[in-house]
């Protein structure tokens, strides 16, 4: 019995920041708008969320109008080459030239198709050096043209797809960690009611007990009761205090948990106020089925899976077979001593390419 009273005192010990804290009042409703709004957990889904969200975009540039300056300043070569002359012999001369040009250059890609089409402009310099030195320029204002594969496998439109659904996924996983998060926060904010409960009873249980054993130690005096019932009385006093004591404590850590989770950082109490009587809900199961089906994550997540598994199969089926490779151009071009000449009259050029490839035999080569 002596050392039951040593245990209070150390656990009232261990807590006595529960007097110096500030109390607030708080409801169920405000603990959840905290939660999903500013607690570390919902902060972190926010940051996901975000960086999913970039990543979709950043995707989406790839197609996109592309914009680029391009160039060699300079290119400058000082070298003895070998010369093919004008009868067919070849002579080692010594040369000294630089190259200089200059381009821009707009391309977008078509996902549908995995074709490649381009415009651009672009300015060509030479400048001879040595005994007979010159310059000369080449322009072309304009040239424009495509690239399109044929009968091959196009990453970019598997590419796209995933992408849409994988940033669809990450929406909707947002939604179900922010109704976690609501989840969470009611356990913890019952936890914290059940406790604020318990301490209540345990208050009012010792005073209980603490007033019984005043009137006892009167009625011992007066030799109406045992000194044995005395002391069960007592006992129940002590167990009283301890049970305060724990209760306090179950408080305290409650309290902790769900002031750690809010990532409140102020050392404050909760009074937590009553909730609502929540209404009752007939859900219909095929109305839930469907929910479910639309908005669920993992939904998205196994549509993901199955277009992988498509993509994976197309790319087997088209790799290492029949390749071909469509490209046309059209563009001016001018060339002259002087800068302004070369854009002067301009003739046309034209350009169309069909490269193809087909496998004979492969020797049992394995195409992974």
């Amino acid at each position: 019995m002596k050392c039951i009273p040593l245990i209070i005192v150390l656990i009232l010990l261990c807590i006595p920041s529960i007097a110096q804290s500030e109390k607030i009042d708080i409801s169920l409703s405000e603990v959840i708008r905290i939660a999903q709004g500013d607690a570390p957990v919902a902060l972190i889904a926010q940051t996901r969320l975000s960086n999913n969200y970039w990543r979709f975009q950043s995707s989406l540039a790839d197609f996109k109008p592309q914009l680029s300056l391009w160039g060699t300043l300079p290119d400058l070569n000082r070298s003895i080459e070998s010369i093919t002359l004008q009868d067919g012999t070849e002579k080692f001369l010594n040369r000294s030239f630089m190259n200089t040009q200059a381009g821009v250059r707009m391309s977008q890609r078509v996902a549908q198709t995995g074709g490649l089409f381009y415009a651009g402009t672009n300015m060509r310099r030479i400048d001879l050096f040595g005994d007979i030195s010159s310059k000369s320029y080449l322009s072309a204002p304009l040239s424009i043209g495509f690239v399109q594969p044929l009968f091959q496998f196009n990453q970019y439109k598997w590419n796209r797809q995933l992408q849409e659904l994988d940033y669809e996924s990450s929406t909707k996983r947002y939604s179900e960690e922010k109704e976690q998060i609501a989840y969470d926060a009611v356990n913890l904010f019952f936890n914290l009611y059940i406790s604020q409960l318990n301490l209540e009873e345990a208050h009012r249980q010792k005073v209980y007990a603490d007033s019984l054993y005043q009137i006892s130690i009167g009625r011992f005096e007066v030799g109406r009761i045992a000194e044995t019932a005395l002391l069960q009385i007592e006992l129940r006093s002590k167990n009283a205090d301890t049970e305060v004591a724990t209760e306090l404590l179950n408080y305290q850590t409650a309290n902790q948990s769900l002031r750690n989770f809010l990532g409140i950082k102020n050392d404050v109490e909760f009074n937590l106020l009553a909730p609502d009587v929540l209404a009752e809900y007939d859900i219909d199961p095929g109305t839930a089925l469907q929910y479910a089906r639309s908005h669920r994550s993992q939904t998205t997540e196994f549509r993901i899976r199955l277009m992988e598994a498509q993509m994976n199969m197309e790319e087997a089926k088209k790799s290492g077979g029949l390749e071909i490779d469509l490209s046309g151009s059209f563009g001016l071009s001018q060339t002259a001593p002087t800068f302004f000449n070369a854009y002067s009259n301009p003739i046309d050029q034209e350009g169309i390419t069909l490269q193809f490839q087909i496998p004979i035999s492969d020797w049992g080569k394995i195409v992974l």
